[in-house]
């Protein structure tokens, strides 16, 4: 399914070029590197489609459900496209067509039809099975490992090499090559050797130490010379160590418990004066409510319309609803994603109009609290899992203030109490 377009009159004939190529040699624990901050890439190496199907973050996440890090993840990938999984290769039983997530989706099902194609599914699968993981990802296209001929230095590439394979970024290593594609396309013995299963676990899972591993010495005995004899405890020493000085280093120990003390207090104290502020904005009002949905927003890392009227801000917040209860990495969001978050921020608004523009009509009774409970718990779910992690650890409505837009309110008598406003 690949063609070549081309002039009628062009040939190679007669062309020479140089090429220098450099061959990693990356071992297992080169790629268990802790993420830098200057690691990042770009969200397009980052994103999935907004309606990719459940299967495919199911097979993902239980396929390396044994695994520590994302290196073993990408092995364990790798593993069950080859062998595991029951896949197999072929261009002539692949279904035809263009590729979508439909095409995903059954590539990817266990029945009679599924589990069965050529390079470019294997290597497109794995690759956004990778991203579920929160692993970059890419696909190149290129060739297999070509044919050597007769003269020196010469090889032939012929349509048949065509190649597609993933390849997955780890900070410290870079962009590094795995290949899902079955052994009837890719034998094992082309395979690098840090992509194998039992790879992964020949080192530990510490940062690798520069120095060259060594063997543990005996175990020194009294015998030896080389070990010093004891000196005598001195008499007066008490033996619970309280007298004549004792051997416990207590300063050290109780400074740097004082050192985490503070430490914990700095982490925890955005945490903690965010919860405290829900809890009594919850128990408020309608501004309460309305300001606790505003800070969640802020904290989630996304923008709040000042300057809007609750109903046009309505409309935005619906965009960004989620399914509570999915863990996504990044989950599908919009109204048909959370029905009762829809009921619950048409009533939040519809208070908040009441108690600004319709002074002296007496809002219906009934606490705002559980549907500020379901609005926040909706807006978290449409977020991905790193902006919610900052929400609850970094919560940006804590230390950013409010720009206040002044207002006042006229009424003109003379039609009949209806409210004029003057922003």
């Amino acid at each position: 399914r690949d063609f070549l377009a081309s002039q009628d009159d062009l040939t190679t004939a007669g062309m020479a070029y140089s090429m220098t190529a450099l061959e990693y040699d990356f071992r297992a624990d080169d790629l268990r590197v802790t993420p830098q901050p200057g690691d990042e890439v770009d969200d397009e190496v980052t994103a999935l489609p907004d309606r990719l199907p459940s299967l495919v973050s199911q097979l993902a996440r239980g396929v390396t459900a044994g695994s520590r890090t994302k290196y073993e993840r990408a092995v364990a990938l790798q593993q069950w496209f080859r062998e595991d999984g029951g896949f197999r290769y072929s261009l002539e039983d692949a279904p035809a067509g263009e590729v979508g997530t439909d095409e995903l989706e059954a590539f990817l099902r266990d029945d009679e039809n599924g589990r069965v194609g050529y390079c470019e599914q294997f290597a497109t699968a794995m690759a956004v099975m990778a991203r579920v993981l929160d692993i970059p990802s890419r696909v190149a296209v290129g060739f297999l490992k070509p044919d050597r001929t007769d003269r020196p230095n010469t090889f032939v590439y012929s349509a048949h090499d065509l190649h597609a394979w993933p390849e997955l970024y780890f900070p410290g290593a870079g962009w590094v090559l795995f290949d899902p594609t079955p052994s009837a396309r890719v034998p094992g013995d082309r395979l690098p050797a840090y992509t194998t299963r039992g790879a992964e676990t020949q080192v530990p899972t510490t940062r690798p130490s520069a120095e060259p591993t060594q063997a543990p010495s005996p175990r020194p005995t009294a015998q030896d010379p080389a070990v010093p004899t004891p000196t005598p405890a001195r008499e007066d020493t008490a033996a619970d160590g309280t007298g004549g000085g004792s051997s416990i280093p207590w300063l050290p120990i109780l400074g740097l418990l004082a050192l985490l003390l503070l430490v914990a207090a700095i982490v925890l104290a955005p945490r903690t004066v965010r919860e405290r502020q829900r809890v009594r904005r919850s128990a408020g009002g309608p501004e309460s409510a309305w300001e606790e949905l505003r800070a969640t927003t802020l904290d989630l890392g996304r923008s709040w319309p000042e300057a809007r009227s609750p109903r046009e801000t309505q409309v935005l917040l619906l965009s960004r609803l989620g399914r509570p209860g999915e863990d996504d990495q990044r989950p599908a969001h919009g109204p048909e994603q959370a029905p009762e978050a829809v009921e619950a921020l048409g009533r939040i608004v519809t208070s908040v109009e009441r108690a600004r523009y319709s002074a002296g009509v007496a809002d219906p009774a009934g606490s705002l609290h559980d549907d500020v409970v379901t609005c926040r718990a909706a807006l978290m779910a449409g977020a991905t899992a790193r902006a919610r992690r900052r929400a609850t650890w970094l919560p940006r409505s804590v230390t950013q203030r409010r720009r206040v837009v002044e207002a006042h309110q006229d009424v003109d008598e003379d039609r009949s109490g209806e409210l004029v406003e003057h922003v």
